[in-house]
C-alpha cells in the first residue's frame, strides 16, 4: 500500500506541474493580425422617386391621362373611381402592362440628376453622371441605381465614406403616386440583388 500511495502522489504532482507549466506558457489557438485595407466593397444604391408618373408625360394627351387615372383607380381601389361609369369602362379596357407605364412615364435619370456634379460618392472619390446610373423598373416605379456593377470601391469609412446627393425630384411633376409624401426611397443593397422598394430602404423627404 505504501508504494501505491507514493505512486499516486507522484502522478498527481507530475500532472499538476505539467498543467501549471502549460497554463503559464499562454498557448494560442489562433493569431489575429490587423491588416490595413486600402479598398472596401461599395454597395449599390438605388433611388426611387415617390412619384411614379410625371404630370407632363401623363397629361400629354387625354387618352393617356385617362389611362393613368384608370390605373390609379384600379391599383388603389378607390370607391369613387369605381362608381364612375366612364372611369370604370377605362379600367376594364386598360391592358397596358404596369412595367411599361412606369418605364414610359416615370422620372428618368437625366431628370433626376440634371447636373453631372450633383451625385458624389465621397468614399470612392468619384462623381457619378446620369449616364452611369442604371435604370430599373420595380414594383414601385422607375428607379435608378448607383454602382450597379459593383466596380466602385470605398477608400474611407465613417462620415468620409458616404455619398452626397443633390437631386431634383421635380415635385411640380407629381401626378400619380401611391405616397402621401414627396421625396425619394433609397435602398442599399449588394450589386446584382433584386430591389423591392415597398419592403426595403428608407424614405428621404424633399427640401
Amino acid at each position: 500500500w505504501s508504494l501505491a500511495v507514493i505512486g499516486a502522489f507522484a502522478g498527481f504532482f507530475f500532472f499538476f506541474a505539467k498543467n501549471v507549466s502549460r497554463y503559464t506558457s499562454w498557448p494560442k489557438n489562433s493569431i489575429v493580425e490587423t491588416v490595413p485595407v486600402e479598398e472596401l466593397p461599395y454597395p449599390s444604391i438605388t433611388i426611387c422617386n415617390m412619384n411614379q408618373f410625371q404630370y407632363t408625360k401623363s397629361s400629354a394627351d387625354k387618352t393617356r391621362s385617362a389611362r393613368i387615372l384608370a390605373f390609379l383607380c384600379k391599383a388603389f381601389e378607390s370607391p369613387g373611381c369605381v362608381q364612375n361609369s366612364t372611369v370604370n369602362t377605362l379600367i376594364q379596357g386598360e391592358k397596358t402592362p404596369l412595367s411599361d407605364l412606369y418605364a414610359e412615364l416615370g422620372q428618368n435619370a437625366s431628370q433626376l440628376v440634371p447636373n453631372d456634379s450633383q451625385v458624389v460618392v465621397t468614399a470612392a472619390a468619384v462623381q457619378v453622371k446620369a449616364s452611369n446610373l442604371r435604370s430599373v423598373v420595380t414594383e414601385d416605379g422607375l428607379c435608378h441605381t448607383i454602382n450597379a456593377d459593383g466596380k466602385l470601391k470605398a477608400h474611407n469609412i465613417g462620415v468620409l465614406g458616404g455619398i452626397r446627393l443633390i437631386v431634383n425630384i421635380q415635385q411640380n411633376e407629381y401626378y400619380g403616386t401611391g405616397s402621401l409624401s414627396a421625396g425619394l426611397k433609397v435602398i442599399l443593397h449588394d450589386p446584382g440583388q433584386p430591389v423591392r422598394p415597398t419592403q426595403e430602404g428608407f424614405a428621404v423627404g424633399s427640401g
